[in-house]
C-alpha cells in the first residue's frame, strides 16, 4: 500500500477560504485485506500527515493563516484514538499550530471497527482535555447515527453532513441545523457540494462552511 497527499479548502457563504482539510489518500494493492488496511490506516498514515501537516506549518512561516483562515482539518481513524503515542503526536501539532496563529481539528472518520470501545472515548476525552477541536465527519443526519450520543454530549465542535440530495433531505438537513446542538455552537460543514445550485440552494446563516469538488474549481 502506498499513499498520496492531498488538500481541500472550506470557504464561508462569501466563497472565503476560512479553513483546509489535509488527508494521506490510500492507494492499496489489489490482494491488501482489511487488517493492513486497518494498521496502516492506524499507524504510518497518521504519522505521515501529521508530519506532513507540521513541515507546511513550519515552513509556511506562518503564512499558511490569514485573518480568516484559522483551521486545519485533519483526518484520522477512530482506532487511533487508542494509540498513546498517535494522541501525544496530535497534542504537539496542535500546540505548534495554535504558537503559529492558527489551530488543529482533529476530524473522525465514521468507520467503527472498534465499536464501543472504552479507550475510544477516553481518547475523544483526552483531545478535549487538552482543548483540541474535533469533528464527526461523515456524520449520518438521515438514520440514527453510532455517534448521537457523543454529539449530544458535546464532545465535537464540528460534524460534517453530505449535501441533501432531495427535498426530504434538505427538509432533514434543516432540522438538524435549526437544533439545539447547532444553536448552542455545534458548527456545521456541509460536503459533497458539487455545483452553484446546491451551493445556492442550502444557503444558510448556520451553516459553518462549505466542501466539495465546486469548491475546489473555484
Amino acid at each position: 500500500m502506498n499513499f498520496n497527499f492531498n488538500s481541500e479548502p472550506i470557504v464561508n457563504q462569501d466563497g472565503v477560504a476560512i479553513a483546509t482539510e489535509m488527508n494521506l489518500n490510500l492507494i492499496m494493492e489489489q490482494d491488501a485485506n482489511q487488517q493492513q488496511l486497518h494498521e496502516f490506516n492506524t499507524g504510518r498514515t497518521l504519522n505521515q500527515l501529521l508530519g506532513i501537516v507540521k513541515k507546511l506549518a513550519i515552513d509556511s512561516d506562518r503564512s499558511i493563516f490569514n485573518e480568516k483562515h484559522k483551521l486545519i482539518f485533519v483526518n484520522i481513524e477512530r482506532a487511533s484514538l487508542c494509540d498513546v503515542h498517535g494522541l501525544n503526536q496530535i497534542r504537539e501539532l496542535s500546540i505548534l499550530l495554535h504558537h503559529l496563529g492558527g489551530n488543529l481539528v482533529v476530524g473522525l472518520t465514521n468507520a467503527n471497527p472498534c465499536k464501543r470501545c472504552s479507550r475510544v472515548l477516553q481518547g475523544l476525552l483526552f483531545l478535549k482535555e487538552h482543548d483540541i477541536l474535533i469533528s464527526a465527519n461523515n456524520f449520518n443526519y438521515r438514520y440514527p447515527d453510532f455517534r448521537d450520543s457523543e454529539l449530544k454530549s458535546y464532545l465535537y465542535d464540528f460534524v460534517k453532513l453530505s449535501m441533501p440530495k432531495n427535498k426530504g433531505e434538505m427538509d432533514m438537513i434543516f432540522n438538524f441545523i435549526d437544533s439545539e446542538l447547532v444553536s448552542n455552537g455545534l458548527k456545521v460543514i456541509v460536503e459533497q457540494v458539487e455545483t452553484m445550485h446546491e451551493f445556492k440552494s442550502i444557503d444558510n446563516r448556520l451553516i459553518y462552511g462549505y466542501q466539495g469538488s465546486f469548491v475546489n474549481s473555484k
